[in-house]
């Protein structure tokens, strides 16, 4: 009997021994990084996939249009870019936690349900969205024929009919999708201070003149033939001058790549230089980003006073991009605001976008 028991001890010894150390293997190595996040749609379902380097421990919470994801212990690629508002996606936004990152995806109606895959190679995090099939139909493709049997001696014929006679106005509302015309929001570029060091700058045109004009084509294409003091500051802000150009010209892509460029060439980047790097990631469509660049700069304490309006701006068209009248309104009717003057009409121009958005939504039964 005593030897029975030795034998079973040992047993469950060996046993937890070996459980510890194959859960310990499943640990080792490096955390977990979401490198990017996709989404395909079909006919009446849609497909959120999150790509990792390995895939992590995580639940997934849906409530209505809501859905999270908590996913333990891992890391945010440098390069990951959110999704773009569609359809069906209203915004995703992903919050960090003490032990995880919680990415909440909001959506534009209620799934019916929604499955979970997971994949080893490549690492992915597979939700499928499946939406209520519509009851709506096409109106030339129908099990049987509308109408009525008319009788002409011994022949009986069937004559077309409708169930929509005599209420033919009723056809477009049930058959027709509602015309919606969105205009996309244009992020707006505010007029910024003229850096001292620039009006000091010698060349056959005066980037300062033409700054304050507003001519940045002039800029961009003759900054090259000024003589820019070859001093660190000067050639940092050299660069940040041509950025800004190549920005409000339109050259998105190439002002992105010098912004990149001088975010790294100093620990702490100029607020001139998260400001801009900040709107061109909103233009390119990386919301996410966009609003990280925001935080950092409103949690810095020496950030000047007139550089709130210009980013809550550019938060409260991040969020009419989204459709989110109600965070736009508790930015721009905030107490304490004090938007100077050349911002308030533009100000004033969101407020009523805003409003509208609301309206709609409370006059769709979604506010």
């Amino acid at each position: 009997m005593t030897r029975h028991f030795i034998r079973i001890l040992i047993g469950l010894t060996v046993l937890s021994v070996h459980s510890l150390s194959v859960f310990a293997a499943s640990n080792d190595g490096p955390s977990p990084v979401l490198l990017r996040m996709d989404k395909e749609e079909g006919l009446i379902s849609s497909q959120l996939v999150l790509t990792f380097t390995r895939v992590p421990q995580f639940k997934v919470k849906t409530s209505g249009q809501r859905i999270d994801v908590a996913m333990e212990g891992i890391e945010l690629s440098g390069t990951l870019r959110n999704l773009a508002p569609d359809s069906t996606l209203i915004d995703v936004i992903m919050a960090r936690k003490p032990q995880s990152v919680v990415g909440s995806f909001l959506l534009r109606r209620p799934p019916a349900r929604v499955e979970t895959v997971t994949h080893s190679n490549p690492a992915r995090i597979i939700l499928n969205l499946f939406w209520e099939r519509q009851a709506k139909g096409r109106p030339s493709i129908s099990y049987r024929i509308d109408g009525s049997v008319q009788v002409d001696g011994l022949t009986a014929k069937r004559m077309p009919g409708s169930r929509f006679q005599g209420r033919w106005l009723s056809f477009f509302d049930e058959y027709r999708s509602p015309f919606v015309l969105k205009a996309p929001v244009a992020y707006t570029m505010p007029k910024l201070e003229i850096p001292g060091a620039v009006k000091k700058w010698q060349g056959p045109v005066s980037i300062a003149g033409a700054m304050d004009v507003g001519n940045w084509v002039l800029i961009r294409d003759k900054l090259a033939q000024v003589e820019i003091p070859a001093t660190p500051e000067d050639t940092f802000l050299g660069q940040t001058v041509l950025a800004e150009a190549l920005l409000r010209t339109g050259a998105v892509e190439e002002a992105v790549k010098i912004l990149k460029r001088l975010n790294r060439t100093v620990e702490t980047p100029s607020p001139r230089v998260r400001y801009l790097t900040a709107l061109a990631k909103a233009r390119q469509g990386d919301l996410y980003g966009a609003l990280v660049e925001i935080t950092e700069m409103k949690i810095n304490p020496d950030l000047e006073s007139r550089w709130v309006p210009r980013i809550e701006l550019l938060q409260t068209e991040i969020a009419l991009s989204t459709g989110s009248a109600r965070r736009a309104l508790r930015i721009l009717q905030g107490p304490g605001r004090a938007w100077p003057e050349a911002l308030r009409p533009i100000r004033d121009l969101r407020l009523l976008d805003a409003r509208a958005i609301q309206a709609k939504l409370v006059g769709a039964g979604e506010s």
